[in-house]
């Protein structure tokens, strides 16, 4: 199959990805919708350029807000990046995958609260993420908004590695940044840190990690 573009409107929808035929370039999905929208399924998609999920929204409003949420089984490989998911209005953001995410030339798994966008962030999935090259981390989850005092959570069970920082996690707003491992899961840094949370403002900030995790790094284990 080769790539498509999803553009929805209205109060939102649900994509399912099948898992025949696999999918070989970009998924990307475009919001303006003021509703949820979904991306599921166990379809596997693999690009040659680019990443190989796209979810991008900007009509969430205060009342109806586009709560953004991909819950995905399939193996996952972005030329690019694995998953990004940048949410520019009112809406959160939940990502689960139990397959594997790799970024073969960026970030595995990407999710952002941009410094328009108002929402919390959750990647809670069980599978293994990857990111590739020394700029990229393998999950990075950030709110940008000063404004924003939602909550940032990553909590994935699976391996974790990074060209930058294994887990990235931060805020700019006031929520807290919770960083959760899973138990015999490896974190793993080629430049700087396996897990580091940042909060910039006056939440509170909590790592855990589980029985028999190994954290590798360029710096240090934990910032």
């Amino acid at each position: 199959s080769t790539a498509f573009a999803v553009d929805l409107t209205g109060t939102g929808g649900d994509l399912v990805l099948g898992s025949s035929p696999s999918i070989t370039s970009t998924v990307n999905v475009i919001s303006t919708a003021d509703g949820a929208v979904f991306i599921t399924g166990s379809g596997n998609v693999t690009t040659t350029i680019a990443d190989a999920i796209d979810l991008t929204a900007s009509g969430g409003t205060q009342s109806n807000p586009a709560n953004l949420s991909v819950g995905l089984s399939g193996a996952l490989t972005g030329a690019a990046a694995g998953i990004v998911v940048v949410q520019n209005a009112f809406g959160n953001i939940a990502i689960a995958t139990s397959g594997p995410v790799i970024g073969q030339s960026g970030r595995g798994i990407f999710a952002e609260e941009s410094a328009t966008g108002t929402g919390s962030i959750l990647v809670n999935g069980s599978g293994n993420v990857t990111g590739t090259g020394t700029a990229y981390s393998g999950i990075v989850a950030e709110i940008l908004s000063a404004t924003n005092g939602s909550d940032v959570t990553v909590d994935q069970t699976g391996n974790i590695s990074g060209g930058y920082d294994g887990i990235h996690a931060l805020t700019d707003g006031n929520g807290n940044v919770t960083v959760v491992t899973g138990p015999n899961a490896t974190i793993s840094a080629t430049r700087y840190y396996g897990i580091e949370a940042t909060s910039n403002g006056a939440g509170s900030i909590v790592v855990t990690t589980a029985t028999n995790d190994v954290i590798t790094s360029g710096s240090a284990g934990i910032n």
